[in-house]
């Protein structure tokens, strides 16, 4: 006699849970488990199986099961009969080893040394032994034939519910342009009132700053951008009426060429708006509208041209001029 402990049976479609099997020249015995759920009768007993009606032992070494399927007496109304359909799941006995050693290790495993005695009991049950050649998966073949029963198998899935996923701004997506035109990194100048935070940052009139990023407050938002003040601990929300540019202020802007005298009479060595700023030349039709004498004229005329002394156009300077 081999006895080998299972870890389930299987008759038909009924589970017997876990027993330990018998096996001996003339019968496979087993007691059933000792939850009623697992009694094919409702109560404990002991199930054998016919040496003499045995037909098959099939070995899945893969799946770790061996199938024996025979013509024998025992039956269990709507889960097995021997006289059910040849080689269909109800007509099937399944013995599942105990893979202690894992699924997949079968040459060296307890499980490939208890096959060996049974296969040495009698020539019978060694001619009735075969090692799964078509590779069949008794136990998945089982578990589909009961969702067929239970109709499982076509019960059609409710759909899985699709939540619109937000779009993800793509690596090459420009930033979107700041409020006012503004470009992070700019200077600006604040133009309101001081004032001072609880936090201890502070809002000072007249001192400079750069652009972060656009203002992320509930009033500013959208109406202002964000600016970083010299000696602040973080990003102060401004309104764009409060800060302004200063286009003489801007780093684009290349610094004044240093003053040369030669270079000063010269109209095409001076900017622009300083050749627009030349005194015209008085007409000598024109008479001043005072008396003066020969050389207070001449000596005015060397100064520019009707103009006093330190009133030339070398001295003039554009005013500063607010951006945006």
């Amino acid at each position: 006699m081999v006895t080998i402990p299972m870890r389930k049976v299987e008759i038909g479609t009924f589970d017997c849970g876990a027993c330990l099997v018998a096996f001996s020249e003339k019968t496979i015995s087993f007691y059933t488990n000792e939850a009623t759920r697992f009694q094919p009768r409702g109560c404990p007993e002991m199930i054998e199986l016919e040496m003499t009606a045995l037909t098959n032992i099939e070995i899945a070494k893969l799946h770790g099961l061996m199938c024996v399927t025979g013509f024998f007496g025992y039956d269990v109304p709507e889960h097995y009969s021997s006289f059910s359909v040849a080689d269909g799941p109800k007509s099937r006995v399944l013995f599942h080893f105990v893979a202690s050693e894992g699924d997949g290790l079968w040459k060296g495993s307890d499980r490939d040394q208890q096959v060996k005695s049974l296969m040495q009991l009698s020539s019978h049950i060694k001619n009735k032994t075969n090692f799964n050649p078509d590779r069949k998966d008794f136990a998945a073949e089982l578990k589909r034939f009961k969702r067929r029963q239970t109709g499982e198998e076509h019960v059609p899935k409710p759909p899985e519910a699709v939540y619109p996923r937000k779009r993800q701004p793509a690596v090459s997506d420009p930033p979107p342009p700041l409020p006012g035109g503004y470009k992070v990194g700019e200077k600006v100048f604040f133009t309101g009132a001081s004032h001072t935070f609880p936090s201890g940052d502070k809002l000072v009139h007249g001192q400079q700053g750069e652009v972060t990023g656009p203002a992320n407050g509930e009033a500013t938002k959208g109406k202002g951008v964000s600016v970083r003040f010299p000696g602040n601990k973080g990003d102060v929300c401004c309104f764009l009426t409060k800060v302004h540019c200063l286009i003489a202020a801007s780093a684009a802007t290349p610094p004044p060429a240093p003053h040369r005298h030669d270079a000063a009479r010269t109209p095409s060595a001076r900017p622009p708006s300083l050749v627009l700023a030349l005194p015209r030349r008085p007409d000598p039709s024109c008479k001043p509208p005072w008396p003066s004498a020969p050389g207070a004229r001449r000596s005015r005329m060397a100064n520019g041209g009707g103009g006093s002394a330190g009133e030339g156009p070398d001295q003039a300077s554009p005013p500063l001029a607010f951006g945006r």
